[in-house]
């Protein structure tokens, strides 16, 4: 048996797409034995409403002490399939997909697998902008060490880790992905599309200064790194995604060392390319990107030494099953 779980909070349309695009992979497919279980994290627009229009939809929500790797964890939880296919509210998976991983006979044929899929980015007013690939496309499967909101997983193997932590507000996959392949167990990415993700174009969030007091970034960079600072998995997510903090932390120590702030400079110049490209040579982001990444840098580094939350405890955790 199959378990579908989609979590989500305040989707609109796009849990919409995403519920239809589940049956219709059900059906495509002619499954089964499946079931479909929908864990809300207490949205404030139609999403109840929306989950209950789709009838066969088992549907939770949560009140209080919630977060996606809580949402995912009741999610599992109540699973009566060997087999989670994990699902974030704002994507549509597809339906051709499924044979490549899964069938009824033999279940899952991977311990840990996704695929790729496309990003449908949108502005503020939810505008369709333009789409591209999130994964390098590549004409072969490979290996990884994390994970995205969306994976297939045998449910022995989410137990094997305790499933997510909940200490995580943000990158609790990739949290969850580093467990797992410090473990042994990587992620297979397949080479084929998995989904359709719709979502906010990454430059809108720069069109304001609020991006700076961003507390979700202590999640993903401070305790992500210090907690798995002996794993060699994280080692390649640093290098790609946050050179300019190493540089940082180089060119500090040698500032000090050396009593000259020189080394600062060659910084501030790596930032200022990293902002141009990002940017895509619009002045007014460049600008902003630069703001953001000195930020973002120091702020990490800052977190890593002092940045220490708690997890959900389970008398924290409150929902209630709406079907």
């Amino acid at each position: 048996m199959i378990s579908f779980i989609i979590i989500g909070r305040n989707e609109g349309w796009k849990l919409i797409k995403c519920f239809g695009s589940v049956f219709e992979t059900i059906k495509h497919n002619k499954l089964n034995e499946y079931e479909v279980i929908y864990v809300d994290s207490n949205s404030t627009d139609s999403s109840i409403d929306i989950a209950k229009d789709f009838k066969e939809v088992k549907i939770y929500k949560l009140v209080s002490g919630y977060n996606a790797a809580v949402a995912r964890n009741i999610g599992a939880e109540k699973a009566s399939g060997e087999n989670l296919f994990f699902i974030d509210g704002d994507m549509e998976i597809i339906a051709d997909f499924l044979p490549l991983i899964f069938n009824e006979r033999e279940g899952l044929l991977y311990n840990f697998v996704s695929g790729q899929f496309i990003e449908y980015y949108y502005d503020l007013n939810d505008n369709y902008i333009d789409k591209k690939e999130y994964h390098a496309m590549n004409d072969k499967d490979q290996y990884e060490a994390t994970t995205g909101g969306l994976f297939c997983i045998k449910k022995d193997v989410w137990l094997s880790v305790g499933g997510m932590k909940t200490k995580y507000k943000r990158s609790q996959d990739l949290d969850f992905g580093l467990r797992l392949a410090k473990k042994g167990v990587k992620l297979l990415r397949k080479k084929e599309i998995m989904a359709r993700h719709h979502t906010m174009y990454h430059l809108e969030k720069y069109t304001t200064f609020k991006i700076l007091p961003n507390y979700y970034q202590l999640y993903s960079r401070s305790l992500l790194y210090r907690d798995h600072m002996l794993n060699q998995s994280i080692i390649r997510i640093i290098l790609r995604n946050d050179y300019t903090m190493v540089l940082l932390i180089i060119c500090s120590i040698l500032s000090f060392s050396m009593i000259n702030y020189l080394p600062f400079s060659f910084y501030i110049l790596t930032i200022i390319i990293r902002s141009i490209i990002n940017a895509n040579i619009k002045i007014n982001v460049i600008l902003k990107l630069i703001v953001h990444y000195i930020y973002r840098d120091i702020i990490s580094i800052l977190g890593f030494i002092l940045f220490f939350p708690s997890k959900i405890n389970d008398s924290d955790i409150k929902y209630i099953k709406i079907r």
